[in-house]
Parts: structure tokens; C-alpha cells; sequence
């Protein structure tokens, strides 16, 4: 059988297992549960669904909400959800499932064309058959998030760039970069790294990388238009918002970085400090805090919950258009203790905290479905699987970091260096990452395991010939 008739069959028999699972999947969780046509709801969903709808309806890109960050998010993955929208509206999200099962399957596709490249056919098809059924490399194809459509579009954007022969490589190129760069802003390291480097070198592929950030640097003038001013690649936070997402929340984020690695256990303090303003929920957010920070933070936590009481009564409901009385005071006082807090705890801020944001990022199987994490937890298959997963991607991790430095292909090389520095960022500046951040490099790390296994072999083989 031919190469391309097993790929067939693989991808073909990856999707039906893919499908199978996770529709088991949904039918183990909760029947109140919010999923929408068998996909997994997320708190994010309605900044990617709403402008799409709104578009959709009134021809203007913008959240339904009122404040100014309703037209802030990057729309990549709203387009794909409003092409569903135009399909079919009535069965929009089961259109958008079909197509985030079909970019999963080119994505397989697609991590077999890179493999191509630099192995022999039966090992690109091994690798693209780990990637195909391993649970890890899938395992948010059916949520609402940009993560289910981002695999496919990196992997196009590093084919793409690795195939320079092409008659319309320089399209090809600029819409890749675009189209990655739209759906997850902080990816734009891929292409302004590549777009550096033929810059220096002179190479006119430069044009081609810089016409694709033309997208996303007209969004970034739409919205500092709206907003006034540049609102960062994080645009969620406007003193327009009546929400939870004002300037002390900002400030507070910026306080529990210090110290803070857990994402999920900031936004439970952040929401419990919303809702109860008693002494009670601030020993309950306390006991989450180092008791080093106690005496500095206690009294911040006090006012974040005052301020938030404010909001919640005096303006609840009500349109707002700036800093609300006192409101500029509490950010002064975060930013004060955060000063103070970093300047005291050196190796914490420095060393300790980014540590254990890597620790938690890498430390992970991805393995995230309900039957994985519940359902079926205890079973032998289900605890060696996450272990050979977690495997795959702490060596996928480190032979990223030796590609990174030993590589022959300059264009791997600069790649794997792109995956570091994303990961250096996430780990050093965010801090309190969700593990589904890792997610989008897990095929890469993928191919470079295998691209270092393969080098250290040659390597091998040449000192016994010798």
C-alpha cells in the first residue's frame, strides 16, 4: 500500500477514535452540564462567539457587553466560528465541531508533511500515528477554545515556511503568518523571529512575513482608536467595563505574580473576594498566599473586596466611563505593595515563582478529559498512558531545547528557539498559566524528539564507522 493510502486510513481511523472518545466523553458528564452540540463549554467562549453573532446580525465586530473591551479580542477564532454561523445558523456549533475535528485531521496531515521532509516515510507515519491517537495531542478538539484550531494552523505556518520552492510561497507565507497571529497574538514570536532573520540577511521573504502582520497590527489601530490607547496584547481590561475586569484587577494580577504560579487559584481568590466581603473569605484567600506576604497583602485584599462591593451596588448594571471614585487610589496601592513585595523577595520573584509556572506547565499529560481525570482514573491503561504522555512531552521539551542549539536546519532551528522563547514568556512574565497554553507546541515537540533521537543515532553511527 502506498504512503498516501496509509495516511488515508490513519487520519480516517484517527477521527473516528478521536470522535468516539469524546463523545463518550460528554455522555459521562454531568446532563446539566453547558456543553453546546457535544462541545465543552469555557469561560472564554462568549468574547470568541458573541462579536461573531453580533457580525453575524448587525455587521459590526463587537461583544454584545458594555465597556470598550467588548471590541478588544483578536476575532481569529471567531471568524472560523462565523463561517459555521454561515453555513448552517441553526446548527452553528455542530458545524464548528465538524470543523475543528476536520483542522485536527489536517493537522495530522500536515505534521506528516514536516516529518516528510527531513525522515523516511515510515517513520513520518510513526510520528504522525503517535500524534493521531495518543489522547494528549487532542485532547481540546472538542472545546470551545482557539487551542482546538491552533495545531493545525502552526503546522501550517512551519510547512509553509520550510517549503520556499513553492510558486506561491510568498502568499502562502503571508497568509499563514496572518491567520496564526489573528487567532493567538502571542504567537507572533514565529513570525517576527523568521522575520528578523531574513531582514539581517536580506532576503526579500521578509515582505512576505511583514505583510502578514498587517491584520493583526490593523486591529491593534482599531482598538486604540476605540480605546484611546494601546490596550497590550492582553486586551481584556477597560475602566469601561462593568465587570470584573477594571484596572484593580490588573493590579491585583500583577501583586500575585510575586509570588504566584496557579491560574486556577487566583481567579477562585479574585471571585470569591467579588461576592464575599467578610473577614472569613480573606483567611480563605490568605491561606493560598505564602505567610511571608500576609501583613503586606492583607490589607489590598481588604480594599479589592470594598471596592468590589461598590460595584456590585452603587453601579451595578450601570454604563461606566472611567475610574470609579477611589478606584485609582486601590490600583496606587496594589502597585505599591507589588513594588515593595518584589523588591523584599528577590529570589521568589526572580527564581522560585517562573520555576514553578515551568514545573506546572511541563508536569502535565494533558490528558484532560472527564473519563481521564474521573471516570476512568484508577485504571492501569489510563495511569500508564498519562505517564507515557507526560514522558513524550518533558523529552519533547528538552530535545526542543537541543534542536534549539544543535541543528544543521537553520529553519528548525529558529523554529525550536520560537517555542522556547513562547515558553520562556509564559513561564517568566505570565507566570499563572492553564496547562492548555502548552498545548499548541505539543506537535513540535513531537517532531523534535524524534529529530534528536535521529541526530544522536548519526551521530552514533559515525564514531563506530570511525
Amino acid at each position: 500500500m502506498r504512503t498516501n493510502a496509509k495516511l488515508g486510513f490513519l487520519i480516517l481511523f484517527a477521527l473516528l477514535a478521536l470522535i468516539l472518545l469524546n463523545e463518550l466523553n460528554v455522555q459521562f458528564l454531568s446532563p446539566n452540564y453547558p456543553y453546546k452540540s457535544g462541545l465543552i463549554t469555557s469561560a472564554d467562549e462568549y468574547s470568541y462567539f458573541s462579536p461573531a453573532e453580533q457580525f453575524y446580525h448587525t455587521g459590526e465586530w463587537n461583544q454584545n457587553s458594555n465597556g470598550e473591551a467588548a471590541y478588544m479580542r483578536t476575532p481569529g477564532y471567531g471568524i472560523v466560528y462565523f463561517i459555521a454561523l454561515v453555513i448552517g445558523q441553526q446548527h452553528s456549533f455542530f458545524i464548528l465541531k465538524v470543523l475543528q475535528i476536520l483542522l485536527f485531521g489536517g493537522s495530522i496531515y500536515l505534521l506528516f508533511a514536516i516529518s516528510r521532509m527531513f525522515f523516511k516515510p515510515l517513520l513520518a507515519l510513526s510520528i504522525a500515528f503517535i500524534y493521531a491517537f495518543l489522547p494528549c495531542y487532542s485532547g481540546f478538539v472538542y472545546y470551545t477554545l482557539s487551542e482546538a484550531i491552533l495545531p493545525f494552523f502552526l503546522f501550517l505556518w512551519v510547512i509553509t515556511l520550510l517549503t520556499p520552492t513553492r510558486k506561491w510561497h510568498w502568499y502562502e507565507l503571508a497568509l499563514s503568518s496572518a491567520a496564526l497571529v489573528i487567532i493567538r497574538p502571542q504567537l507572533i514570536v514565529f513570525p517576527a523571529l523568521f522575520c528578523a532573520y531574513f531582514l539581517i540577511q536580506r532576503n526579500r521573504t521578509f515582505w512576505a512575513l511583514l505583510i502578514g502582520f498587517l491584520p493583526i497590527i490593523l486591529w491593534n489601530v482599531r482598538t486604540t482608536f476605540i480605546l484611546g490607547e494601546w490596550p497590550g496584547i492582553h486586551p481584556i481590561y477597560s475602566t469601561t467595563n462593568n465587570s470584573l475586569y477594571r484596572p484593580p484587577h490588573k493590579a491585583m494580577t500583577d501583586l500575585f505574580r510575586v509570588w504566584e504560579y496557579r491560574g486556577d487559584v487566583f481567579h477562585e481568590n479574585m471571585g470569591l473576594l467579588s461576592i464575599d466581603t467578610t473577614q472569613a473569605a480573606r483567611t480563605k484567600v490568605l491561606q493560598t498566599i505564602p505567610i511571608e506576604f500576609h501583613q503586606s497583602v492583607e490589607r489590598v485584599l481588604h480594599e479589592f473586596q470594598h471596592f468590589r462591593h461598590l460595584q456590585a451596588t452603587a453601579y451595578n448594571g450601570k454604563k461606566l466611563s472611567g475610574y470609579l471614585p477611589g478606584e485609582r487610589q486601590l490600583v496606587q496601592s496594589i502597585q505599591l505593595v507589588k513594588s515593595d513585595l518584589q523588591s523584599q523577595h528577590l529570589f521568589t520573584y526572580w527564581i522560585n515563582t517562573p520555576f514553578q509556572s515551568f514545573k506546572q506547565l511541563i508536569g502535565t499529560s494533558m490528558m484532560n478529559l472527564y473519563v481521564f481525570q474521573a471516570t476512568w482514573k484508577d485504571s492501569i491503561i489510563v495511569i500508564g498512558l498519562k505517564w507515557l504522555c507526560f514522558l513524550l512531552i518533558f523529552c519533547g521539551f528538552l530535545s526542543t531545547c537541543y534542536q534549539a542549539i544543535w541543528n544543521n536546519n537553520l529553519g528548525l532551528q529558529l523554529i525550536a528557539i520560537s517555542v522556547l522563547v513562547s515558553v520562556f514568556y509564559l513561564v517568566f512574565f505570565q507566570r499563572m498559566n492553564e496547562e492548555r497554553y502548552l498545548y499548541p507546541y505539543l506537535g513540535l515537540f513531537l517532531f523534535f524528539t524524534f529529530k534528536t533521537i535521529h541526530h544522536l543515532s548519526s551521530l552514533r553511527n559515525t564514531r563506530i564507522e570511525r
